[in-house]
């Protein structure tokens, strides 16, 4: 995805010749409310641009796995590698990224989407005790 850039213009008026006037700046206009999700199986997330997105996706490319999460539009994507096998089931244990499935491909959260992706994810988290110590992980499908 290409930024979007605009420009404004900062205007400085203090009476000083030298340094007073108007000066061009060119911004980056990214949307607070589009994205994507990275979340933890530790429970941290952020929120990413759309241009961030679009890196990671790019770099798992060829090594990830992708899965809907409880009957919602949203998609976990995650290392392959990272997942395990324990009693018949698979688990994973990382972080993923979510972004939302449509008929036309994968598309970015806007608005509350964040935060519904966030609640259907950590449904899914179960605990582990390896070697004493406490673990969350994500139960795949």
């Amino acid at each position: 995805m290409e930024n979007n850039k605009i420009q404004t213009l900062e205007i400085s008026i203090k009476l000083d010749p030298i340094n007073d006037g108007a000066v061009v700046k060119e911004i980056e206009d990214i949307r607070k409310d589009e994205g994507a999700l990275v979340i933890g199986t530790n429970r941290e997330s952020r929120r990413v641009t759309p241009d961030e997105a679009d890196d990671i996706i790019e770099k798992l490319s060829g090594h990830c796995e992708g899965e809907f999460i409880a009957n919602k539009p949203f998609i976990a994507i995650f290392y392959e590698d990272r997942a395990f096998n324990y009693h018949g089931s698979r688990y994973f244990i990382g972080s993923m990224i979510i972004m939302k499935s449509t008929r036309k491909g994968l598309t970015f959260l806007t608005g509350d989407e964040f935060e519904a992706a966030e609640r259907a994810f950590k449904s899914r988290l179960v605990t582990f005790m390896i070697n004493g110590q406490s673990y969350l992980a994500y139960e795949l499908v």
